[in-house]
């Protein structure tokens, strides 16, 4: 982020997606590793940290990848909404995000991404069991030959049945700078291609 702070609200949008994207790309920025919640089907919100895999400020959409067989996909076609917490400790900016989701399995989208992942992110998507299951002992849930080394190329390809995108257009954007100074907070929310931000109290 630019030194000074941003402190108008063209200037926060600008720095939320800047971030984000970095966040996308680099795998030691804050926003790579953000928390991702859903609804289940009780009605029970559920956390959990998931990988950034892609953020694109001119479509609007952020991404990541899942296990199409986990849980949480059970609780996003009942409730399709999602709501993200990305935090840069080494900025102090918090950024969450809300809005629809969709989910992507054998169509281009989902293809893409799995393109662009490398055996070593692969591998995981060729656990024998279903994430989430009951197990008697701990277990790391890979294929017995895989536990020490990436699968070749054409070893992960089974695991591609089981490999989904979520993609999420925000609706609500809300940034929150921590600053000994004083906090800064905004709101921006969507319509259509348009993001309309107001100051907010911190």
């Amino acid at each position: 982020m630019s030194d000074p702070r941003p402190n108008t609200l063209d200037q926060i949008l600008e720095t939320i997606w800047t971030e984000l994207e970095i966040g996308a790309a680099k795998a030691k920025h804050g926003f790579h590793q953000p928390v991702l919640a859903t609804t289940s089907s009780d009605g029970t919100p559920t956390a959990r940290t998931v990988v950034l895999r892609k953020a694109d400020r001119r479509t609007g959409v952020v991404a990541c990848h899942t296990d199409a067989r986990a849980p949480k996909l059970d609780h996003l076609r009942t409730t399709p909404i999602v709501a993200w917490c990305f935090y840069d400790r080494a900025l102090r900016i918090q950024v969450r995000a809300t809005g629809p989701v969709t989910i992507h399995t054998a169509d281009a989208i989902a293809q893409e991404h799995w393109q662009q992942s490398p055996t070593r992110s692969r591998r995981c998507y060729l656990a024998p069991a279903t994430p989430g299951t009951p197990a008697d002992a701990m277990s790391l849930n890979l294929p017995t030959e895989l536990r020490d080394r990436d699968p070749t190329v054409s070893e992960s390809e089974a695991g591609r049945p089981n490999f989904a995108v979520l993609r999420c257009t925000p609706e609500t954007l809300d940034y929150l700078e921590l600053h000994h100074d004083g906090h800064a907070r905004a709101r921006f929310t969507r319509t259509d291609d348009a993001w309309a931000g107001t100051w907010i109290e911190p």
